[in-house]
This record gives C-alpha cells, sequence and structure tokens, in this order.
C-alpha cells in the first residue's frame, strides 16, 4: 500500500556533475538541518548513503506512533509492507520516501501489527 502525504517531495533531480564527495557533504548539510527541523520527535539512526545520493534512517522501537511523527513533519510517500512474523510479534515494513533540502530521504521501520490491523488484513 503507497500512500501520499502532503507536502509531496519533489524527485531529487540527478547531478552527474557533482562528485561522490560534493554529494556527501550536501547529504551532511542536509542532516544537521534535518535534525535541526525535528527536534522533540523520536530519535533515528541515520546514514549518509556512500555516493551521498540519498538519507536513510532507521527507527529502531518499532513504533508506529514514531514513524508518523516524521511522515508527517516531512511529507512524502508512506510504503506499507505485507505484515509478517518475526519471534513472537507480528511486524509489517514502513518507508517512508522524501526529499529534504534536495537530497532524497528514505525512513524506515518495522511496525508492530495491532491486533485489530491484523484482523482487517486477514479479512481482505
Amino acid at each position: 500500500m503507497t500512500t501520499t502525504v502532503p507536502p509531496t517531495a519533489t524527485p531529487h533531480p540527478a547531478t552527474p556533475q557533482r562528485s561522490d564527495t560534493e554529494q556527501q557533504i550536501d547529504a551532511a548539510d542536509a542532516l544537521k538541518k534535518l535534525l535541526a527541523d525535528t527536534v522533540g520527535l523520536p530519535r533515528i539512526t541515520w546514514i549518509i548513503d556512500s555516493t551521498g545520493w540519498r538519507l536513510y534512517g532507521y527507527i529502531h522501537d518499532r513504533d508506529a506512533a514514531a514513524f508518523n511523527a516524521y511522515a508527517d513533519r516531512l511529507g512524502g510517500t508512506i510504503r506499507i509492507g505485507r505484515a509478517f512474523t518475526e519471534g513472537d510479534h507480528l511486524v509489517r515494513d514502513q518507508r517512508l520516501d522524501t526529499t529534504y533540502h534536495n537530497v532524497p530521504v528514505e525512513i524506515a521501520t518495522l511496525a508492530t501489527v495491532t491486533d485489530e490491523e491484523a484482523t482487517k488484513e486477514a479479512a481482505a
């Protein structure tokens, strides 16, 4: 399932004239601004792609509310995967794709599926 959350992200334009190092610096600058703009939101792990082309964020807490807080703040497109069992938990992969200061950003988490969500999915 894919959902778009306003404001929609614009695609990152290809910039072949910039070196990987320059793109990593751009991504680092964008990350610094993103951290300042998301003070108060749950902490997540950030990675800058080796080519500087993209920022990756991962929410470790399996908390859909934390994921939704970033989606609400940043906007973008949400992709929700099918539920699967991991250990004793029913979880689903959730990803937010957006652009922040001209740098593509992907935030991902495994969110615990509630009993209500599991029942709805089983009925579908």
